[in-house]
């Protein structure tokens, strides 16, 4: 195969050793589709011989978990490899600003990829947006920090196992109780549902969070309409995301109303709603008392005689 190559780097996030010759050997067999590149002029041994020569190529390992720290560091080591200029890694240079404290802070389970790489290309996004406001730039909220007391913005990235997260619970229960911070959900997958009852029931078991509280703040937090972005789906495009964008930053410059207000609106309404169904009971019984009070043994009423029921007076002459 001919092929005219400035530069290439082989990235490597779990994938077999290409070196080996059971692997290409075998790959037809692995992947027998390999055979439609034949409609291109493009054989199984050119594919062989590409994979012989991608070998020999310098790899850089992916990172195991992907962070803004570790994607900026990994980032850095590529351009340094990719320029004959500039052998050292760029230093004080962050593509994610500064994760270390943030007004507007965005929430993301940190064991999940999917969702992390959801909020790094999110907040990407939404940054230009939000240059010439009088709000904060997006950070990805870092282990071992806490929701800022001034923060006044934050996004809470929502996967299928996000509210499972210990991080995520702390860190949303913090968001609750900061005077000025609101919270808007962004759906991060097409599969993802609101926590039920039962869910909560079940986190209850094996949860150290207050269990009257947890829920109550998880409900107040889907008062407020979701943005979904979901960057990883196979139909999203970049004018699809950017146009989620958009909108993302549309909803983050409209008046907002902070997370703790609505926690406290929602137990109020509930209590509220308590109260009026303990009064119908507390009238309920007390009618049927009255009821009870008014019949005599035999179930006969005890009531006085009307006029027209007056008694029999027997006179004596």
């Amino acid at each position: 195969m001919l092929a005219v190559v400035a530069f290439t780097e082989l990235l490597a996030f779990g994938v077999p050793n290409m070196a080996q010759a059971t692997f290409i050997e075998n790959y037809a067999k692995v992947v027998p589709d390999i055979a439609e590149l034949a409609k291109y002029q493009i054989s199984l041994a050119e594919v062989e011989e590409t994979f012989r020569w991608l070998s020999t190529q310098q790899q850089l390992a992916l990172p195991g978990q992907i962070t803004p720290s570790s994607t900026a560091t990994f980032v850095s080591q590529l351009m340094v490899m990719s320029s004959e200029q500039d052998r050292m890694p760029r230093k004080g240079v962050s593509l994610f600003g500064d994760e270390r404290a943030t007004d507007f802070p965005v929430l993301v389970d940190p064991l999940d990829g999917e969702c992390i790489a959801t909020a790094m290309v999110l907040s990407v996004l939404l940054k230009p947006r939000l240059l010439g406001t009088d709000l904060p730039l997006p950070s990805i909220l870092q282990l071992g920090t806490e929701v800022p007391e001034q923060a006044t913005l934050s996004l809470i990235i929502c996967g299928n196992n996000c509210f499972k997260s210990e991080h995520v619970q702390e860190w949303l229960l913090q968001a609750s109780r900061r005077e000025a911070c609101c919270v808007i959900p962004v759906i991060a997958e097409d599969a993802f549902m609101m926590p039920s009852d039962a869910f909560f029931t079940q986190l209850r078991s094996n949860s150290h969070l207050d269990e009257q509280q947890w829920p109550g703040v998880v409900r107040a937090l889907f008062q407020e309409i979701a943005v979904v972005f979901v960057p990883q789906s196979y139909s999203s495009t970049q004018n699809d995301l950017e146009l989620r964008a958009n909108q993302a930053a549309s909803r983050l410059t409209a008046t907002l109303q902070p997370l703790k207000d609505k926690v406290i609106q929602l137990e109020t309404s509930i209590r509220l709603s308590q109260e009026a169904e303990t009064g119908k009971d507390d009238m309920a019984n007390i009618l049927n008392t009255q009821d009870d009070s008014t019949a005599s043994p035999d179930g006969n009423s005890l009531a006085e005689p009307t006029d027209g029921d007056a008694p029999l007076v027997h006179e004596k002459f």
